[in-house]
């Protein structure tokens, strides 16, 4: 199939192309070498929507659904509004609609959990229950994150249910690295810090199994079953934590500025080692990723939280190039 829909990014001095399939392609203009600074495509397929589980069983197609399913409206404005949100690392509009399509993550509470079932079916509510049972409880209003349901995306909800978990490790005593809470990079070791957890508070279960992993499960499952139980249920984790989302070839970080003389900059990362600065006016092309690096491993070095730490390091640099000799 021939690309059915094209979009050339000016700031960006990118060009998008899509064919209706479940990845936008890109390529890279005259000012932005393609190689190491953004990726050649990203993904808008929904991840899971080969589950049915929540269907009408009228309603319930006869063959199961592969992964492919993509429900970005075939129209350029709707293409060019995705292409937009990638650039600014924004959740994809797939316009999904959860009344009619609703999302039911099996098993899913991160970090080889598996723990809960979370089911998003519309309305004002992320609800979970311990995994298996259907005791489904609401655990994350929609409102409390300053969302309505007109908001919510697949990639959001998948975001914000690691981070309600991430939350309830912590009010379990199992604290993750987060010491300036930090949408761009909240809970990056959390997995490593369950570990260490189980390690040093619960010795008699992490020797009596064959693995930590396996202890760690069976002490939080039981905790999950425990809060349920109660009369409240697990009110107390209502809203805990805050959506994980990590800087990625599918969520870029990217920053636009200019120096004084009207020259507009490019910032960019895209979790790969080197953050990028080009200039989408520049006269002359830029051959080699190399010729443009501004930053090396920002993850690893930022003081405090990212994205404002990331856009102080970019007006420096602004700054610095002002204050050059003409």
């Amino acid at each position: 199939m021939t690309d059915q829909f094209t979009y050339h990014h000016a700031r960006a001095d990118l060009t998008f192309s899509w064919n209706g399939g479940c990845q936008i392609k890109i390529r890279t203009g005259r000012t932005c070498p393609g190689w190491g600074v953004v990726p050649d495509r990203f993904d808008i397929r929904e991840p899971e929507l080969w589950r049915t589980d929540l269907l009408p069983e009228a309603e319930r197609p006869e063959f199961p659904r592969g992964f492919d399913v993509v429900l970005v409206p075939a129209t350029q404005e709707a293409f060019e509004d995705v292409c937009n949100a990638w650039w600014e690392g924004r959740d994809l509009p797939t316009g999904r609609d959860f009344t009619k399509n609703p999302m039911l993550i099996k098993g899913m509470s991160g970090h080889s959990v598996c723990a809960f079932d979370v089911r998003y079916t519309g309305g004002a509510s992320i609800e979970a229950s311990p995994a298996g049972l259907g005791g489904w409880r609401p655990i994350v209003d929609l409102a409390a994150d300053g969302y309505t349901a007109d908001d919510v995306t697949a990639t959001w909800l998948m975001d914000r249910v690691i981070g309600w978990t991430i939350g309830v490790f912590e009010q379990l005593g199992v604290v993750t690295p987060q010491d300036a809470p930090d949408p761009t990079r909240y809970g990056w070791d959390a997995h490593d810090q369950t570990l260490k957890w189980t390690t040093g508070h619960l010795p008699a279960m992490t020797a009596a199994f064959t693995s930590i992993s396996e202890a760690w499960r069976t002490w939080f499952h039981g905790q999950v079953r425990d809060r349920w139980a109660l009369p409240e249920g697990p009110e107390v984790w209502r809203n805990a934590g805050i959506p994980v989302q990590y800087v990625s070839d599918a969520r870029p970080l990217t920053y636009e500025r200019e120096t004084a003389d009207g020259k507009r900059w490019n910032f960019v990362w895209c979790g790969q080692p080197y953050a990028y600065v080009y200039s989408p006016d520049s006269d002359r092309p830029i051959v080699a990723a190399t010729d443009c690096r501004f930053l090396e491993r920002p993850g690893d070095i930022a003081d405090g939280p990212l994205l404002p730490w990331f856009k102080k390091q970019a007006d420096a640099w602004i700054a610095a190039r002002d204050a050059q000799p003409a």
